[in-house]
Order: structure tokens, then sequence, then C-alpha cells
């Protein structure tokens, strides 16, 4: 074999890796992609359900806030009706 079939044969042989590598590459870029608007997609929702919980939570804490403070207007207003009285 000639010198210039050697060198021919390694540059081929080269060739071919090169575009294995490139293609791999290519295929490893592809499924980062995927696997990234995969983990956004996820990261989404879970905030959306976190968001929603906390705005649930928050309503409850609300109402309950609302309901204790009705109820000691009722309570003060009672008194101060008592209060009242036993002045008159």
């Amino acid at each position: 074999m000639l010198v210039s079939d050697k060198i021919e044969n390694i540059n081929r042989d080269n060739e071919n890796k090169i575009t294995t590598l490139n293609n791999t590459i290519k295929i490893t870029c592809e499924c980062m992609n995927d696997r990234t608007k995969a983990l956004v997609v996820q990261t989404r929702r879970e905030t959306d359900r976190y968001g929603q919980e906390i705005t649930a939570a928050s309503s409850s804490l609300l109402a309950s806030i609302t309901e204790h403070n009705e109820q000691m207007g009722v309570g003060t207003d009672n008194l101060n009706q008592e209060i009242n009285k036993s002045k008159e």
C-alpha cells in the first residue's frame, strides 16, 4: 500500500469520525433542549399549583380574620350598648 493511499484512508476515517461526532453532538443538543423544555413546563405547573395553594390558604385566612373581626365588632357593639345602658 502506498503512503498516499494510507493518508487517504486516514483522511476518510477521520472524516467519518468527525461526522459521527457532529451527529452525536447534534442529537445530544436536541435531547438537552427537549429535557429543558420539559423541565420548564414542569416548573411552571408546580409554580402554578403552589400559587393556587397559597391563594386558597390566604383566602381561608382572610375569611377567618373577617369572621373574627365581625364577631369582635358585634361583641364590642353589645359591650358599648351595655355600658351606655348602665350609665342611664
